[in-house]
């Protein structure tokens, strides 16, 4: 380049960062139940990797085994039950194969009967006698007393597989969330900017009373 020559100055822009607001579109959407399946299998499958990490140490602590084991099926559990959001239907989907189903169901069952219930094959509480055994011709009791044995319900190798069986989940919503999100849009692009400006802002903060009842508004 000469010094007749200008140099020519390219400048790259910065992406505009976006604002976020609020929007109830005009037509029926499950995006936002979508949001809140993936949301639990996401979780799911996070307590499955740390459970997994855990029954792989040498020394376990069984108290974190359980917690881990019983936050890992109610959160998977949670995205297949019924209630007010949308769920998913192993039963109607072709996202498991059969072994897979199977071990879907084995672990659905071990929520509802083990973790949601006290009474369970999972756990034994009995009651014993003590008595000394060293004259059995006079043995006698001489305590009463009580004796639990539990299962954290699930084995490494449903542990493994569950953790394949969220990943299958965890893609399959993605996809049923990029749909929903495709069909919105058009309707999102036909908001003026005035309307876009008006929309609300910012999270919508849970309510902190269980006892309220949930509802789509």
């Amino acid at each position: 380049m000469n010094g007749s020559d200008s140099e020519a100055t390219v400048r790259h822009e910065s992406p505009r960062s976006l604002t976020y607001s609020r929007w109830n579109p005009p037509v029926s959407s499950h995006l936002a139940d979508l949001e809140g399946v993936w949301n639990d299998l996401f979780s799911a499958r996070d307590f499955i990797l740390r459970l997994e990490a855990q029954l792989h140490a040498s020394s376990h602590d069984y108290t974190l085994l359980d917690a881990l084991a019983i936050a890992a099926l109610t959160r998977y559990a949670r995205s297949f039950t019924t209630g007010v959001r949308q769920r998913l239907d192993a039963s109607k989907s072709e996202v498991l194969d059969s072994s897979e189903l199977a071990l879907h169901k084995r672990l659905l069952a071990v929520r509802d009967k083990h973790v949601a219930h006290p009474v369970n094959c999972f756990e034994t509480h009995a009651i014993y006698v003590g008595f000394c055994p060293d004259d059995p011709s006079s043995a006698h009791a001489t305590v009463v007393s009580t004796g639990t044995r539990t299962s954290i319900g699930v084995n490494l190798e449903e542990i493994v597989g569950l953790k394949v069986i969220c990943e299958k989940w965890l893609n399959h919503v993605h996809e049923l969330k990029e749909v929903e999100e495709t069909n919105l849009l058009a309707y999102a692009q036909q908001l003026t900017a005035s309307q876009l400006l008006a929309l609300p802002r910012g999270p919508v903060e849970p309510h902190d009373d269980p006892t309220r009842v949930r509802s789509r508004t």
